[in-house]
């Protein structure tokens, strides 16, 4: 396994972080054609996006995701069939309806009808993004490292290219972005498909459905909570500031994701593996180190991003985007607790669908109610702090509850110290302000090498033990 884990991993971090590398250079590029405002309508209409994902296939693909890898061969392609047959008949439904009504959503979603070319624009973006990660996934069950990366760089790509392309040539900049992305998910779409003719088709059993829908249905309110823990901030801006706040919000968020990012590789490539070889001893320390490492270098690339933020922004000249440099410090390890879930799989493994469903509303809950007492006292600033306390709080509770069905052996209390060197690096960090900007960056780079050198001095890279687990692997170990 944890051969196939590393493997995998520089497969999917490498296609994820070119894929993702579309929002660095949105950065630095979209603010010279969109508003605050319009750039806030985006952040919304992709937050809309992340949501119709979730809720309108009725989170199908977690229980084919659930039930695929381990189905006899002979029944992998009904499940696959049903899967995305499913989420093309409710994808299509709710793309006709949200049409219909698209001048009454318009208004709800943004309170002003002029971006309502925008928002029918997004109803291609909804569903095409949709299908298309789950043609993401159906490479990432099959094992098809080489597919999907292929698939994505080309989504990525064309995504990059045809929004940049079109905001420059088209009369309405925000609109030349939306159909860029819906461009670039149809081209990615059409790839995948072409790739997958011999395992996708037409068609529903009944008996796998039920079983799959079974198993999701319980997942939808905890991933909606989910979605409102990482999102509602926005909303909660829209409501009680304006658009151009959402914008910055939703600037500062992009930036602030970066170090996230780099964890989908981790995801896309551990996931599948812990499904299929979570019986054996040794997976659960193959777990709790691999957490430990990626922590460890997460958490550098927050400190710094959070800290050389306010540089970046000077070196774009976007002095109107000032205002979101000081929320990348605590949005970074908010996002990044967000996505650490995956190496807390018990809820998964033991089905306990219940126990996920408490512990993402907990997590909603404490993020809503945090952001109207913060948003309303501090602002944006408030919106930041509020995403941190609620983000500590969904993935402790998460921890928690999952280690009581499948307990992986993580070393809290070094993780705890490092944690702390964080916040004492981060609070010296924000003494630098009045400071020359060269004598500034200076301190910075020395913040995070104290920090690097307190990682290697807490022993959070285990080189010795990877080598043990290799070896175990060529020996014919049970870690496969």
């Amino acid at each position: 396994m944890i051969r196939q884990l590393i493997g995998h991993t520089a497969t999917y971090t490498f296609a994820n972080i070119v894929s993702r590398g579309t929002i660095l250079v949105w950065l630095v590029v979209l603010p010279t054609f969109l508003s605050t405002a319009e750039y806030g309508v985006l952040g919304l209409i992709m937050t809309t996006a992340a949501m119709v994902n979730v809720l309108v296939p009725l989170e199908v693909t977690q229980g084919y995701a659930r039930y695929y890898p381990t189905a006899p061969e002979q029944e992998k392609r009904g499940y696959a069939v049903t899967a995305w047959t499913f989420t093309l008949l409710t994808l299509s439904l709710a793309a006709s309806i949200a049409w219909i009504f698209s001048p009454s959503l318009n208004r709800l979603l943004f309170g002003d009808g002029r971006y309502l070319t925008a928002f029918r624009t997004g109803i291609g973006f909804f569903e095409l993004n949709t299908i298309f990660y789950f043609i993401q996934n159906q490479f990432r069950w099959d094992f098809r490292a080489r597919d999907y990366t292929i698939v994505t760089l080309v989504f990525a790509l064309v995504t990059l290219a045809a929004s940049i392309g079109l905001a420059v040539s088209l009369p309405n900049s925000l609109v030349g972005v939306l159909v860029g992305l819906v461009l670039g998910a149809g081209t990615g779409l059409a790839l995948g498909l072409s790739r997958l003719s011999s395992t996708l088709g037409i068609g529903i059993d009944a008996a796998k459905l039920n079983r799959m829908l079974r198993f999701s249905l319980a997942i939808v309110p905890g991933s909606v909570a989910i979605l409102l823990s990482t999102y509602a901030s926005r909303f909660i801006l829209n409501d009680l500031l304006s658009l151009t706040d959402v914008g910055l919000f939703t600037w500062a968020s992009q930036l602030a994701t970066i170090p996230a990012l780099l964890l989908l590789g981790v995801q896309s490539a551990l996931t599948p593996l812990v499904m299929k070889h979570h019986p054996h001893p040794q997976t659960k320390a193959v777990i709790a180190r691999s957490f430990e490492a990626v922590v460890a270098v997460e958490l550098l690339l927050c400190l710094g991003l959070g800290m050389f933020t306010p540089e970046f922004i000077r070196l774009l000249g976007y002095s109107r985007y000032a205002g979101a440099g000081p929320l990348v410090m605590l949005l970074a390890p908010a996002y990044l607790m967000l996505q650490l879930y995956v190496f807390a799989p018990g809820f998964a493994i033991g089905e306990r669908t219940e126990l996920q469903l408490f512990v993402s509303v907990v997590g909603a809950i404490s993020a809503i109610a945090l952001n109207f007492v913060f948003v309303g006292a501090w602002g944006l600033t408030g919106a930041a702090v509020a995403m941190l306390a609620s983000s500590a709080t969904f993935i402790g509770s998460w921890f928690f509850f999952s280690n009581r069905i499948y307990p992986v052996p993580i070393r809290w209390l070094k993780v705890g110290a490092l944690v702390g060197v964080v916040i004492a690096c981060a609070l010296v960090a924000s003494m630098t302000a009045g400071m020359s900007p060269r004598l500034a960056i200076a301190a910075k780079a020395v913040l995070l090498s104290a920090f690097a050198a307190a990682a290697c001095a807490l022993g959070f890279v285990h080189r010795g033990q990877l080598r043990l687990l290799l070896e175990s692997r060529r020996a014919g170990g049970a870690v496969t």
